[in-house]
């Protein structure tokens, strides 16, 4: 599996090219010529002042180390598109993982300690997502999801298990008659207002979700 270090040492490994070719480049300008000025003259003679064998060995190897300096960049972009790609399938499990943990919160039974209401049911709307799962104005609340007495808070919890429950069901525990009753619940798009059509009392205040 490609990774971080591998790039590292291609890069490493182009930058040590770099330094030949800069030291090549300074052969030819030590003789006043570059890659592609002539070496003789009219007549065919080489010019003066230039070492010929320095001159044509540092071209030669201006030439091949670039070649292989385009392979390597070659290789290196390649890499870091791979890493990209890879990076980005990681983010999107990672997601993924979250949204299903977020799911395992909403819909696992949890153990609570008491039948003690935190919140109730109020304002059912008729055809709504909750009248389908058999709520009634006034159900006391003693589970939402993976919330309970003991963990709960605020409003923005259960506004949070119902927005990343869309389209799935949420356990939901009431009291009726003195004894605890399960509803599943599936939050959606309806003709009315909100995906639950209900109202959610928290002891101390009300939100609609």
């Amino acid at each position: 599996m490609i990774s971080l270090e591998d790039v590292k040492k291609l890069i490493a490994k182009r930058d040590d090219i770099d330094k030949q070719i800069a030291e090549y480049d300074q052969i030819l300008k030590e003789n006043g010529v570059d890659l592609h000025s002539p070496l003789v003259d009219a007549e065919g003679y080489p010019l003066p002042n230039i070492d010929l064998y320095s001159v044509r060995s540092a071209r030669q190897s201006i030439i091949c180390a670039s070649n292989d300096r385009k392979q390597l960049t070659v290789e290196i972009e390649d890499m870091m598109l791979q890493l990209h790609a890879m990076a980005k399938q990681n983010s999107s499990s990672s997601s993924n993982q979250n949204s299903l943990q977020n799911d395992d919160q909403s819909n696992e039974i949890v153990k609570r300690t008491s039948n003690r209401v935190f919140a109730k049911i109020d304002t059912v709307a008729p055809s709504s997502p909750a009248h389908e799962a058999g709520l009634k104005n006034g159900d006391p609340i003693v589970q939402f999801g993976s919330l309970h007495a003991e963990n709960f808070s605020d409003i923005n919890q259960l506004a949070g298990i119902v927005q990343n429950s869309v389209g799935k069901k949420i356990r939901i525990t009431v009291i009726r008659e003195g004894h605890a009753e399960r509803l599943e619940l599936v939050p959606r798009q309806w003709s009315g207002r909100g995906v639950l059509g209900c109202s959610v009392v928290p002891i101390s205040s009300a939100e609609f979700i």
